[in-house]
């Protein structure tokens, strides 16, 4: 679970590949927030395992998107979840055992505080078998901070001197909602950092999958030495950075990055 300053981003690794098929041929599966973090607003909802302040609920048809979905405005004084919320925005992707979803913060009633990650607490209860118990709490808690998805799962970039410049390369396994690629460079530390591409390098990824890039410094000086980052460009135009890889003459530097860690 991640964010920026639009939009709310979900991936959900179901069990064994095959939780969909279990349950049936129309499963469905429910988000429910407590997006005020007020238990005086909002209901306490049976389809939520009795979740207090349930304020909205994010009904998912799978597993395809074709059988739907649907947010639920539960903070009408109805005492249920039956108010679907006109005009939201929602997406789903689905892949074997992996799903993404997202969801427009307006309407879940949040304002993010910028494109850092909202300060939220992560109830779960996925056993390994359905059915559950259906309790959020029986699985566990995570609180703040907890890792997330990043826009971006760098596997490798690298950077070595070619016959026309310094050749970097790069290779993602997943990229989420980005429009593509600029890179920066240094002689020094990053505050001297510029942009030298002139224009955006687009994603060739998609979700879960990843893609494979190149871009030749041809203005890199014989002899001198320099770092590079990259940076992506969201889907909503906000920027995150990756790096740096450093390059010294007569060498090729190689940079590991390090994942957040996937809790299922």
């Amino acid at each position: 679970m991640t964010n920026n300053a639009t939009t709310l981003f979900m991936r959900v690794d179901t069990y064994a590949n095959t939780v969909w098929a279990q349950i049936g041929p129309d499963p469905i599966l429910y988000i429910c927030f407590d997006s005020d973090n007020s238990l005086a607003t909002g209901i306490t909802y049976p389809l939520c395992g009795g979740m207090q302040g349930v304020d909205f609920l994010f009904q998912v048809n799978g597993p395809t998107p074709a059988t739907g979905r649907q947010l639920f405005d539960c903070g009408t004084g109805s005492g249920d979840c039956d108010f679907p919320v006109v005009g939201s925005v929602t997406s789903f992707a689905f892949a074997t055992s992996v799903n993404e979803l997202s969801i427009r913060l307006s309407d879940i009633g949040i304002t993010a505080p910028g494109p850092s990650s909202l300060p939220t607490a992560l109830f779960f209860d996925n056993q390994n078998s359905f059915n559950d118990d259906n309790t959020p709490n029986a699985g566990g808690k995570f609180t703040p901070p907890f890792p997330g998805p990043t826009p971006v799962t760098l596997t490798s970039f690298t950077a070595a001197r070619g016959a026309g410049g310094v050749e970097l390369a790069w290779a993602s396994s997943s990229e989420l909602n980005i429009q593509g690629y600029h890179v920066l460079r240094s002689a020094g530390d990053r505050a001297a950092a510029t942009r030298i591409t002139d224009a955006l390098i687009p994603g060739t990824g998609s979700g879960i999958t990843g893609g494979s890039y190149s871009y030749t410094d041809t203005t890199a000086a014989v002899g001198s030495s320099y770092s590079y980052w990259l940076e992506v460009v969201n889907s909503d135009g906000t920027p995150e950075e990756y790096g740096p890889v450093s390059y010294a003459p007569g060498t090729a530097q190689r940079t590991s990055v390090y994942l957040p860690l996937v809790v299922r």
